[in-house]
């Protein structure tokens, strides 16, 4: 068998769920229920969760100051895979948080492993899901999501080569599209540190 660093996962992963923080949860539950048109399936004082597709909890916002995306959730196949990106996380010396029980259960999965990637971004890993099969209640007839998960992202770096080095190395990611952009120096005086 190949090593756990060669061995090639791509597929094997795709985006299970987005966490944004902020302090505008009225404001996301009006823009995510009808201008994105999801189906809000949690509300709490701190917390809102919306669905799109079988999975109970896609997009997430939680009350917290950082009006930003403050996690990605990706969904792993199988223990064998999340066993390879373990391996290269531990190569690499990156610290892996467990995350179990109610903490999880915020999320929509059983449990999972986070740590800090690329711009302070968590970066969460899982494998098993929390399934709702109640009739979504959305403006269109919902998402194709299925084996590709809710899609892909983009990033926005000052160190793209790095940024797509970091994904390859983790998920053997693909790039699709690289688009340069020039910024200006109010944006690019702009930073935000890692707690």
């Amino acid at each position: 068998m190949a090593s756990e660093s060669s061995t090639d996962i791509f597929g094997a992963a795709r985006m299970g769920y987005l966490v944004i923080g902020s302090r505008k949860l009225s404001e996301w539950k009006r823009f995510g229920s009808e201008a994105i048109g999801l189906h809000l399936a949690h509300e709490s004082r701190d917390e809102l969760a919306f669905r799109m597709d079988g999975h109970a909890r896609r997009f997430i916002i939680e009350h917290d100051a950082s009006e930003d995306v403050v996690a990605v959730g990706w969904q792993l196949d199988d223990e064998a895979v999340l066993g390879v990106v373990l391996h290269r996380l531990a190569s690499k010396g990156v610290k892996v948080e467990f995350i179990d029980g109610e903490r999880a259960k915020r999320r929509g999965v059983d449990a999972f492993h986070r740590f800090v990637g690329p711009k302070c971004l968590y970066i969460e890993l899982f494998t098993s899901v929390e399934l709702d099969d109640t009739p979504l209640a959305m403006l269109s007839s919902g998402f194709v999501t299925g084996a590709a998960g809710m899609g892909h992202l983009s990033f926005m770096s000052r160190e793209p080569e790095r940024t797509v080095r970091f994904w390859r190395e983790l998920l053997d990611a693909r790039v699709s599209d690289i688009i340069a952009l020039g910024v200006g120096k109010r944006w690019c005086s702009m930073s935000r540190s890692c707690a």
